[in-house]
């Protein structure tokens, strides 16, 4: 599985609070119109192949700037709303290039196949407005993409699935929340929330456990354990297995205004790799975190 993709995937980083606190809480997404998020997201992630008795390591540091653009919001909270990549950064040590990587505020053309695939995939991400529709219960009901993007995925030659494509694209959107249990809620209750991002080899499954710690009237403190799992597509040409998985995060919640203000995500995964040509193990820890800018 590429460094790409694993950045993709794991990015599980946004849920909701209520609005006041009481013995048991509604959990719920709270916008309103016209108003505007700024997110930065940062994710170290360390990769280790073992291909035989080689081990190949890589380091990855990943920042990406997001903006929430709030269009409109419905009577029962329906939020319909922009989402916006403003900037993306990317480094990745380890390689036989040394230190390389990219800026999409400061584009350049690089000799690095990986970097030169991920600048070109986040160059047209970059500035495009994604049309997100969600529940006040962070349950996303749609995910439009532009019309210019989805042309330029469709008809050039980046357009494969192992670097761009709107499947990936609509589920990366539809993580930035996490649908929380219609019903009230207290310290200690749990809920599910899951994703699946389909892949060329299959599937991707995350299934986190919330646990609602504490809320005390001005932030709420929620915990967040995922487990991951990979279901294989029938005759792909490479088979990934996921052996073991842990993590564990907290998110901080304005329980007045009703947005994520902090949010941290730690996860190691092991995995076994079959090309059909060779076998290896891949080992990737990451580390996430999301902050609100003032």
């Amino acid at each position: 599985m590429s460094i790409t993709r694993a950045s993709v995937i794991l990015m599980i980083l946004a849920v909701s609070v209520p609005s006041q606190t009481s013995a048991q809480d509604v959990l719920r997404w709270k916008f309103q119109r016209n108003e505007q998020l700024k997110y930065t997201a940062v994710q170290n992630m360390e990769t280790l192949m073992k291909v035989g008795d080689n081990e190949i390591k890589q380091a990855l540091n990943h920042t990406m700037d997001v903006a929430w653009k709030v269009l409109d919001v419905g009577a029962n909270g329906s939020t319909v709303m922009h989402q916006v990549v403003t900037r993306a950064q990317i480094k990745i040590a380890g390689g036989p290039d040394g230190e390389v990587g990219f800026d999409t505020a400061n584009p350049v053309e690089s000799e690095n196949l990986q970097v030169k695939a991920m600048g070109e995939a986040f160059g047209k991400i970059v500035n495009q407005n994604f049309t997100i529709t969600m529940q006040p219960t962070g349950e996303i009901d749609s995910v439009e993409i532009p019309a210019g993007l989805r042309e330029a995925i469709n008809t050039s030659a980046a357009g494969n699935t192992a670097a761009l494509n709107e499947d990936t694209l609509k589920q990366m959107m539809k993580q930035s929340a996490v649908t929380l249990p219609a019903n009230a809620v207290s310290p200690g209750s749990k809920w599910t929330s899951t994703q699946s991002v389909p892949l060329p080899f299959g599937t991707i499954n995350v299934k986190s456990t919330m646990t609602l710690v504490r809320t005390d009237g001005t932030s709420a403190i929620i915990d967040v354990v995922p487990e991951i799992s990979v279901t294989p597509k029938e005759g792909a040409p490479v088979k990934v297995s996921v052996t073991k998985s842990s993590g564990r995060g907290q998110v901080t919640f304005d329980v007045v205004k009703g947005h994520v203000t902090k949010s941290e995500l730690v996860v190691s995964m092991d995995m076994e790799i079959d090309s059909g040509q060779r076998n290896f193990r891949q080992t990737v820890n990451q580390s996430t975190a999301l902050t609100l800018v003032p």
